[in-house]
């Protein structure tokens, strides 16, 4: 039976769940998922999450910061259908596999990036991970009632990660879908604070109706936002 990724490379540069789990699913709808790893990240490579979604990629070893190691990063990219990474703004120009680098003489490629804050802004430099972005939102407050002891609020599942991945997953295969239709590739690019905001609109429109009218529209206690209830 034929997936809808037949027939497609894809070259991850990406650390972590949210890069993982989209080309995870890539893979499993057939496409061939070549993952960059570096030599000095052989804990992240062994975790227990990298089991699950580096399943069914290949891989490659590749310190990019050697002029071979970056060589070779770019002669793959040039054979492949798809790259996608999730570095620090400015890290991928430095290492020579940014999109304008690599689409300069592949037009036909489709370049996701993936960042924790945006390519812009103050807090562009922070470090993507799930709760940070999760705190700078405000989405942990929603668990705030939850929490019996002192500290932080974490949740089981990383409804940032899982939301950034499939954001990827929606733009790379409309960039593949644009390509049949142009023959041209061009970039994918989002943010963990950017698809985490859409799952929580609601919240965020309660809360202005809250700051509006607090009396219509009272906070929920059990939670650190207000949230409407449809059944009044």
């Amino acid at each position: 039976m034929a997936q809808v990724f037949d027939g497609i490379t894809v070259l991850d540069f990406t650390r972590g769940m949210p890069g993982g789990v989209a080309t995870m699913v890539m893979s499993d709808f057939g496409a061939e998922v070549i993952k960059v790893e570096s030599p000095f990240e052989k804990k992240f490579r062994e975790s227990s999450g990298a089991v699950q979604w580096d399943r069914g990629k290949k891989s490659i070893i590749l310190d990019l910061k050697t002029p071979e190691g970056r060589e070779k990063a770019q002669k793959l990219a040039r054979l492949s259908d798809v790259v996608i990474e999730s570095f620090r703004p400015g890290v991928t120009r430095r290492l020579g596999i940014d999109y304008a680098n690599l689409g300069a003489d592949h037009p036909e490629l489709v370049y996701a990036s993936l960042t924790g804050f945006g390519p812009e802004g103050p807090y562009a430099n922070y470090k993507g991970y799930d709760a940070v972005v999760a705190a700078k939102t405000g989405r942990m407050m929603m668990f705030a009632g939850q929490n019996t002891r002192e500290g932080p609020n974490y949740v089981v599942v990383q409804g940032v990660c899982h939301s950034a991945a499939t954001a990827l997953i929606r733009g790379i295969t409309t960039a593949l879908y644009l390509r049949e239709k142009t023959g041209r590739g061009q970039m994918v690019e989002t943010s963990m604070l950017k698809t985490i905001t859409t799952y929580d609109h609601i919240s965020w429109i309660h809360g202005q109706m809250i700051a509006k009218d607090p009396e219509t529209h009272p906070p929920d206690p059990r939670v650190g936002i207000g949230r409407p209830n449809p059944t009044g």
